[in-house]
């Protein structure tokens, strides 16, 4: 098979890895991205000194990695990172001018720092996160900085929140959050056409509202989801199938409902949790068996069992996380919701 050939089966072969993604078909998935790498292995050992192969193994191995944290199968996730990370570096560093280069590296190192959140490691996540920003801000500094680089300032810093938030740095959270808020809005401010980075800002004004919760700062915080929410469902509203805008939309319904539970106001908190949990039931559906899916609806579900009036039991979260667990899809860092539903759930089934 000549070269052309192969470069054109490669590019053939990530089209349908993205098709059947989007399917919901993550096995299918795989297998076509481990053949797409099987061929760019080929490639760049015919050639070694070809960057342009080399490369494109790092991207190959970058949708591989999301696929297989959805698939649960973490440790060959880690594997892929690894190798992102070793490729990026070596380029980066024999071509030390190279943005583009040089974010690919800020890519291996986020990607790494998700699976290590997964993992509950918080404290080399949020290592990560900080070299990729500061990739991120390096880059951002020059005049003829892209959009989508001074954009990745903006969701680095929220990346960086919410681990943050998870070691209960709630301060620290709270200033990375609004650093970037601040950046999104401005770039957000600057082309009125921008959806982008309205979303993006909307992302980064939940991870804010999440910190002000937890400093006290309600009134603050209801400010910050009720603008995030605003701004999704206007860009909901020009694209009702736009599934990633209606995950964050369930993540700012999240978020909200948890401040109105805090402020006593139960059947509104009710309202906005049910309809996080009817999203992400509805996006669940259409990715069978994502681990990144399936844990988003159990982390509402969890909220729920303890809102009175909610139609969720601890019966039914058990069942959820039971079966995560049996497919190998529970997230390590959220191991504890078993004990939450062997307990509770065996002792609401029993008469």
């Amino acid at each position: 098979m000549n070269l052309r050939v192969r470069r054109a089966l490669c590019a053939d072969l990530l089209h349908l890895s993205d098709v059947l993604i989007q399917r919901g078909d993550l096995a299918g998935a795989r297998s076509a991205l481990e053949e797409t790498l099987t061929i760019l292995r080929r490639l760049a050992s015919e050639d070694p000194e070809n960057i342009v192969n080399q490369r494109q193994i790092a991207v190959s191995q970058m949708w591989l990695s999301d696929v297989l944290i959805s698939l649960g199968a973490f440790a060959d996730a880690q594997k892929s990172n690894a190798e992102i990370v070793a490729i990026a570096s070596r380029l980066a560093a024999a071509d030390p001018g190279n943005a583009i280069l040089k974010r690919d590296l800020s890519f291996g190192y986020s990607k790494t720092a998700f699976l290590q959140r997964i993992e509950g490691d918080f404290d080399a996540a949020l290592q990560m996160y900080e070299r990729a920003l500061q990739i991120a801000r390096d880059l951002a500094r020059s005049s003829s900085a892209a959009l989508d680089v001074r954009q990745d300032v903006g969701t680095g810093l929220g990346d960086v929140a919410n681990v943050k938030f998870l070691k209960q740095d709630f301060d620290g959270a709270r200033q990375s959050a609004a650093e970037g808020v601040a950046i999104l809005r401005d770039l957000a401010a600057a082309d009125a056409t921008d959806a982008t980075s309205r979303q993006f800002q909307a992302s980064a004004l939940y991870s804010l509202g999440a910190a002000l919760v937890a400093t006290s700062d309600l009134a603050g915080a209801r400010k910050a989801f009720d603008e995030g929410l605003a701004l999704d469902r206007a860009l909901v509203a020009k694209d009702a199938e736009a599934g990633d805008i209606q995950t964050d939309i369930a993540v700012g319904e999240l978020g909200l409902g948890r401040l109105l539970l805090k402020q006593g106001e139960t059947a509104s908190a009710l309202k906005s949790l049910e309809h996080c949990l009817e999203i992400r039931r509805r996006l669940a559906a259409l990715h069978s068996g994502s681990s990144s899916a399936e844990r988003a609806v159990a982390e509402v579900m969890r909220v729920l069992v303890d809102v009175p009036g909610a139609k969720v039991s601890w019966t039914e979260f058990s069942g959820q996380v039971l079966a995560m667990e049996s497919r190998r899809i529970l997230w390590p860092s959220y191991r504890a919701w078993l004990d939450d539903a062997r307990r509770r759930g065996s002792s609401e089934s029993t008469p």
